[in-house]
């Protein structure tokens, strides 16, 4: 049993954090703290502690026990560690259903902030399983087509010239070998582009509802396509949930799309347009090892991992440049899920873990820029009438 003077440090200001923090006020524990990565304003005059990133508890020399309260525990786990932290649990068991059913939530709606719990319990379960290869999210990309052209997307959507939507058949192949080798997903993002500009989206919705292994299917949408009666009817689905972001005059259909989730009772978050940064150049730097290594390490998009015709990478940004072969496609950088077609089952976890869990750094990073938590915020969205210039590397590329 904890001591009830040990300080507590909260790592992570969100949902989980909220339900945690009001059971350490239960418990009559002493919470010293939060921790994020990220600059974020607290919501409630309760919540009285501050809310530090780790560099400023190690300058402040803070010190205590952090319960990690993010579900993607495992670089939170390295973070602390290379900072000197050995003195962390995992949040668990501060979420039983009878400590957070009585929460008090004001960051996340009840309904979305609950789902968030149970994708934290999840995670950190499968933390303890190492055995077994557990993927928090992934990034399925349907289509390369967007119905906005952002001069600065980070997923590099304004660089297509000639976009195209990946048939029913090419996402579904690649989805079923990936959870060949992988035992569960609990959110598969769907998205591009803008996924609506798919003329056959719902028969890949249709057919990823129906994996056992995969626990939420997420809409990404800008609110600029109103679905057709047809889609509607696939999406009205206990797995199906939207997130929205909101640009605007631009997201034409945002108050049509929400009044028909709110009548389906389908669970939808609506995002302000924000926190962009100066990420979305494609040029080779040419930085040495250990400043890559840096990079990689404080990147917010490095475990976006995404799944793009057939393909698994580390993040959105590596798999559309290698995409529009604007960086090289060389060998490690991702895993091509045809290649661990036959393999034996220990043999492509290896792989996979090696790929996703292990790497200090990528040799394609030295085209970006970085995104780090904190980066300088540019003005969002703004959009452009052509696409971006971008030079192709002309060089042999794995088959």
């Amino acid at each position: 049993m904890m001591a009830e003077k040990e300080n507590i440090i909260i790592y992570g200001y969100s949902s989980i954090g909220e339900a945690v923090y009001q059971e350490c006020i239960r418990r009559k524990l002493s919470v010293l703290c939060f921790c994020e990565d990220t600059k974020i304003e607290k919501r409630e005059a309760y919540v009285k502690e501050e809310i530090f990133s780790l560099d400023e508890i190690i300058t402040r020399k803070l010190d205590g026990k952090f319960i990690i309260c993010i579900p993607n525990a495992r670089p939170v786990i390295k973070k602390l560690q290379d900072a000197g932290y050995y003195n962390w649990e995992l949040s668990n068991g501060y979420l039983l259903e009878e400590c957070y059913s009585h929460v008090t939530f004001t960051i996340k709606s009840k309904e979305i902030a609950i789902k968030e719990i149970e994708e934290c319990i999840l995670c950190h379960q499968y933390l303890g399983m190492p055995d077994k290869l557990f993927l928090k999210s992934l990034d399925l990309e349907i289509t390369e087509k967007c119905s906005m052209r952002c001069r600065d997307c980070c997923n590099l959507m304004q660089y297509y010239k000639n976009p195209q939507n990946y048939s029913v058949e090419e996402v579904i192949d690649s989805v079923d070998n990936l959870l060949k080798y992988i035992d569960a997903i609990y959110e598969l993002r769907v998205l591009g582009g803008e996924p609506f500009m798919h003329s056959e989206m719902h028969r890949i919705i249709e057919k990823l509802i129906l994996y056992q292994n995969v626990y939420r299917i997420i809409i990404y949408t800008n609110a600029t396509i109103m679905p057709t009666s047809e889609m509607w009817n696939v999406l009205d689905n206990k797995k199906v949930e939207f997130v929205i972001t909101d640009y605007g005059k631009l997201s034409r259909n945002l108050s049509d799309i929400k009044k028909e989730l709110d009548r389906r009772g389908i669970l939808y978050e609506i995002i302000k347009m924000g926190g962009w940064t100066q990420c979305s150049s494609i040029i080779r730097h040419g930085r040495e090892v250990e400043e890559e290594k840096k990079i990689y390490n404080g990147c917010c998009a490095k475990n976006l991992i995404t799944l793009l015709d057939g393909k698994i990478y580390k993040c959105p940004y590596m798999a559309n440049a290698m995409n529009l072969k604007a960086i090289p496609s060389k060998e490690g950088e991702y895993i091509n899920l045809r290649y661990l077609k036959n393999m034996e089952l220990e043999k492509a976890h290896r792989i996979l873990k090696e790929f996703l869990f292990s790497k200090e750094y990528f040799v394609s990073c030295d085209y970006c820029e970085g995104r780090p938590y904190c980066g300088k915020e540019i003005e969002p969205a703004v959009q452009i009438t052509e696409p971006r210039n971008y030079s192709v590397i002309e060089e042999e590329r794995e088959k």
